[in-house]
């Protein structure tokens, strides 16, 4: 309910009604109740004639709302219920009803008179009929019918008029907030402590004048247990343990919240030692100490404060509570109330709020809240060293501080992501020193438990380091995209698992005749001849062990079917997270074939010398066999064969066998 709300917003007026009819009839006067602007919010209760006839004209209704506003206002500037007298000459009791500071309306009772009307009021009553178009006479005949009550009698009933005004205050300021009813009960108490002090002594004092009273002090005793009954029921509804302790340490009054919080009823607690239930056994010692001291003197350590203590359920389990004592003195003994509210909820929040800013100190991330209006209201420890503010500096400045003018509009696209799930992305900040340095920023918006958007929350991450790596790997991917595209050697990288080709540089597509795309749905058996994979495969394998680095002269398939031939040179490297073969190729094939050519012409040579020595062997072998059978003839030699020896027939031979 709202902090404006009328009397008639905060009280059910037919309850209201019942109210100021029996305490009308009770007492033998008329009551009224108006609004601050003048609103009639119950009807008269036990009108005189006199007062209706004047109101049964508009002057004269005129002139009593007249009245009654500016005895409202001077009740309310005494701010204590007064005695006034109407333009008539009637007295009315006038107390204002005022809620949590607020004037919500006034209670009128009276239409009366001390003593019967003179001759001189009389005749100013004729006037005053005139003047409202009302009958003279007929309004000077009702009143001689007023009713006679003198002023002491009058005060004596004010207490009860007080009572309920206050009773009124109380109803409405538990609407306004329940949480407050701690303070109007304890004032109420006292008040009505005061008040029965105050009627005590009056009865004493004035028993024999008021014996004839009897029966109307017993009204108002019923109507003072009704207040009271009434009081209960606001202490039946009231969210917090409202317990009383006696002089003597036991427990005389035990509400339905305390029920609630302790588990204990409250037939089973009234009469028993408040310390031996409640009270945890580690402080029942410094309890029964300091209440030794407070049943004396009324005086306390906790007395008028708020404290946050421990205190036991019936089932064993201790519970914090928040503790607000106060003390009455009550047949000439001081008592105890207190309020206890169970914090069990507001400390486990506490804590995983100490958690959570532990936590967020501890982050290696800078950590930031706003609120809606875009407001810095938390910064980590890392978010403060990060930007080079101090937390006091940063709390309550705009989240657009920390960013440089050319940001903002992606920050406003940021935050508006925010507001409607969440945002992940990279902004440049702004340190306290002027330096622009990258963020990596993860935003998400905070909710209460009615799931209502309460805060944001961002995490941030310096990337200035990331970003300095990720533009030294660019470049060097680019120097060796640069060294794969242009290298006049092919390059085949394949998975080592799959053993299908990843990447082919241009240098192998024209080497081999096929496409880059070609090559990628093909692996190693797929450009070697079949017969000589085998082979292959044996020298890959060699490479991998590390016995050698080149694998020379292998045969390689081209599309188009032809074999070329390549020196390739082997290593292993992780890419794209996958195990790898880089094979470099040399083209070798022109050397190869120039290699054939020579070895072909060398075997033509050999066959050539070869057939050239063993020619002149044979005719050196035919000469020397014509030689022998001329000296057997005895003729002459025909061949000179003296350049012939031993030695050259052995270089010969030496020559045939190199040349083999």
């Amino acid at each position: 309910m709202s902090e404006t709300a009328s009397l008639r917003e905060l009280v059910d007026l037919n309850e209201l009604q019942a109210t100021q009819d029996s305490f009308a009839k009770t007492v033998g006067t008329s009551s009224v109740i108006f609004s601050p602007e003048g609103e009639q919010l119950t009807q008269f209760s036990n009108p005189t004639g006199f007062c209706a006839l004047i109101q049964s004209t508009g002057e004269g209704k005129r002139r009593c709302f007249v009245s009654f506003m500016e005895m409202s206002q001077k009740a309310l500037e005494l701010e204590e219920p007064v005695i006034y007298y109407c333009f008539a000459h009637v007295g009315h009791f006038v107390a204002p009803i005022i809620i949590d500071g607020e004037h919500k309306g006034t209670m009128f009772a009276g239409q009366f008179i001390p003593q019967k009307f003179s001759a001189e009021q009389l005749k100013t009553l004729g006037k005053i009929a005139v003047e409202i178009n009302v009958d003279p006479n007929l309004l000077v005949e009702e009143a001689k019918k007023m009713r006679v009550v003198e002023e002491d009698r009058v005060w004596n009933y004010s207490s009860l008029l007080f009572q309920i005004v206050k009773v009124i205050a109380r109803l409405g300021a538990q609407a306004t907030e329940l949480g407050r009813a701690k303070d109007a009960l304890q004032k109420a108490h006292d008040e009505l402590e005061c008040r029965v002090k105050e009627r005590t002594a009056e009865l004493v004092k004035a028993n024999e004048q008021l014996k004839q009273e009897i029966t109307e002090r017993k009204q108002a005793e019923d109507a003072l247990w009704e207040s009271e009954e009434k009081i209960r029921s606001i202490t039946a509804s009231a969210h917090d343990a409202i317990i009383m302790v006696d002089n003597e340490g036991n427990i005389s009054f035990w509400n339905e919240a305390a029920e609630m919080i302790f588990g204990y009823t409250e037939e089973e607690m009234i009469g028993t030692k408040l310390h031996d239930s409640i009270v945890p056994e580690r402080f029942r010692e410094d309890f029964l100490n300091g209440f030794k001291s407070f049943r004396e003197t009324g005086q306390g350590a906790a007395i008028g404060k708020t404290l946050e203590l421990a205190a036991n359920r019936k089932d064993g389990i201790e519970l914090p509570v928040e503790l607000s004592l106060s003390a009455v003195k009550l047949k000439g003994k001081w008592n105890a109330i207190g309020l206890l509210r169970d914090i069990t909820e507001r400390k486990q929040a506490e804590e995983q709020l100490r958690l959570f800013l532990q936590a967020a100190d501890s982050s290696i991330d800078g950590i930031a809240m706003g609120n809606l209006e875009g407001i810095i209201t938390y910064a980590n420890e890392t978010f403060v060293r990060m930007f080079g503010y101090s937390r006091e500096e940063l709390i309550g400045k705009g989240i657009p501080f920390i960013y440089p003018e050319d940001q903002l509009p992606k920050l406003e696209e940021a935050l508006k992501a925010t507001m409607e799930g969440g945002w992940t992305g990279e902004l440049v900040a702004k340190r306290k020193n002027g330096e622009l340095f990258p963020m990596a920023v993860a935003s998400s918006r905070v909710v209460d438990d009615e799931g209502n958007v309460i805060a944001h929350m961002a995490s941030y991450r310096d990337i200035t380091e990331r970003k300095k790596a990720e533009n030294e790997l660019k470049e060097a991917k680019e120097r060796y995209e640069t060294l794969f595209e242009f290298a006049t050697n092919g390059i085949l990288i394949a998975d080592i698992e799959t053993r299908k080709f990843k990447y082919a540089n241009p240098a192998i597509c024209r080497m081999l005749g096929y496409s880059v795309e070609e090559l990628k749905r093909m692996d190693e058996s797929d450009i070697h001849p079949k017969d000589q994979l085998e082979h292959v495969i044996s020298e890959f394998e060699a490479q991998a062990r590390g016995e050698k680095t080149l694998a020379p002269n292998i045969p390689c398939l081209r599309k188009d079917g032809t074999i070329i031939y390549a020196d390739i040179n082997t290593t292993r490297a992780s890419i794209d997270g996958r195990e790898c073969n880089i094979g470099f190729f040399r083209d070798i094939t022109e050397r190869k074939q120039a290699e054939d050519a020579i070895k072909k012409r060398n075997e033509e040579l050999k066959r050539f010398n070869k057939l050239a020595v063993d020619r002149e062997m044979v005719m050196i072998e035919l000469k020397q066999e014509v030689n022998k059978l001329s000296a057997r003839l005895d003729k002459k030699p025909p061949y000179d064969l003296s350049f012939v020896d031993e030695a050259i027939l052995r270089k010969i031979k030496e020559s045939d066998r190199r040349i083999k």
